[in-house]
């Protein structure tokens, strides 16, 4: 019978930034090996070692080798086991260790494999004999032990390692803030802001138009309808910028409004996305909110309203906060839609993008590379159009 194995508990453990990329040398070992059962594949197992990521990993021994092995003069089978609840890529190295600490024999898996959790990986015939390891003379026992290192190299999980940011949308809005470059200068209520022509042509063709329409060379374009703090959140998006984590709901909607003006359309996406997050709708507010929305093509937050309205329809609908409403055929028709469509859901639709939200249709198309802006209608045909076109090709 085999002895008794003790099995290690493996503690909570995180790796360091500077052990992921360093190999775990492990050190197994099998006491009075002579005695251990050396029939055709009875198994001993080690204790679990812990790598310098925090996996588990034990060593099963084989001294007599697997079915096929020479019965008369076995070679030792040996298996890592993969005890963590990962599954781990790795390439790994099985030592041999004699009495003076050098390598009597080895074998490698140096390609990357994949040892799923549980699971495990090695040789029926590592190759040495059970008879050599015996051999008094070959010292291969340490005080009768078989020691066994295993060097093993692990993958890196994905995004585990830090990956410098592309530094292209620093060095852009750098250049929005250096005047020296610039070739166009915008005046907005007294104040002047530069930009670059080549980046307005490729991210703001309306801006760029102003240029474009300007007349004499070097003069200010006259900029009426934004502030210049608002005017400058757009150039900053222009130039590769995020939404400011400052935009408050009030500012939100001058935001939209210059980059509905401008056709700056991502940055309206953005700052509707901010908007939606942040607003809390009520029975006074969501009226003026679905028709600002409706104003500005703003699909999500008008589907915000929407739903808002249709989950207090019947306390609504004789409100004084409604009355504005009536005077839009087209959104109370959309508003009957909703309600008449908020409890049915059919899953002959479901590929059609019709039971689709804002937010997934925009997602859908956003993965095809399509467009992503418009009215909820548009992206749903937008939809329909690429999966019919799908079905064609």
């Amino acid at each position: 019978m085999p002895p008794t194995v003790k099995v290690r508990t493996i503690s909570a453990f995180k790796a360091s930034p500077q052990s992921l990329l360093k190999p775990s040398v492990l050190r197994f070992r099998f006491k009075d090996f002579a005695s251990l059962s050396h029939q055709s594949n009875d198994s001993t197992f080690s204790d679990v070692m812990v790598d310098n990521q925090g996996n588990g990993w034990k060593l099963e021994l084989n001294p007599g080798g697997g079915s096929d092995s020479n019965t008369n003069d076995p070679g030792i089978g040996l298996y890592l086991y993969n005890k963590s609840k990962d599954d781990l890529v790795v390439s790994f190295t099985l030592i041999v260790r004699d009495s003076l600490g050098k390598a009597y024999d080895e074998n490698s898996i140096s390609d990357a494999r994949t040892i799923a959790s549980m699971g495990n990986l090695g040789w029926a015939n590592f190759g040495l004999r059970r008879s050599t390891i015996l051999d008094e003379e070959n010292n291969v026992l340490v005080d009768g032990a078989l020691l066994i290192d295993a060097h093993i190299q692990l993958k890196p999980k994905k995004k585990a390692i830090h990956i410098p940011s592309n530094p292209f949308a620093a060095n852009m809005l750098g250049l929005l803030e250096n005047e020296e470059d610039a070739d166009v200068t915008f005046m907005v209520k007294k104040t002047k802001i530069s930009a670059h022509k080549l980046i307005l042509k490729m991210n703001a063709p309306v801006l760029y138009g102003f240029c474009e329409d300007q007349g004499e060379e070097g003069k200010a374009i006259l900029i009426k309808e934004t502030t210049p703090k608002i005017f400058k959140i757009v150039l900053r998006y222009v130039y590769g910028g995020d939404v400011p984590d400052s935009v408050t709901i009030e500012m939100a909607k001058d935001i939209i409004d210059a980059a509905d003006r401008y056709e700056v359309t991502g940055l309206k996406l953005a700052v509707e996305t901010t908007l939606v997050e942040a607003l809390m709708l009520n029975d006074e507010n969501f009226s003026d909110w679905l028709l600002y929305a409706d104003s500005k093509t703003l699909p999500l937050l008008k589907e915000q309203a929407m739903n808002y309205f249709v989950s207090r329809a019947a306390d609504l609908v004789n409100l004084e906060c409604t009355e504005k409403l009536r005077e839009s055929p087209k959104i109370m028709e959309e508003m009957m839609v909703v309600m008449s469509s908020s409890n049915v859901v059919d899953a002959r639709f479901n590929n059609t993008g019709v039971n689709m939200t804002v937010n997934e249709l925009r997602k859908k198309l956003d993965k095809e590379g399509l467009d992503v802006d418009g009215s909820k209608e548009a992206l749903v045909s937008r939809l329909q159009e690429a999966n019919k076109r799908q079905r064609t090709e």
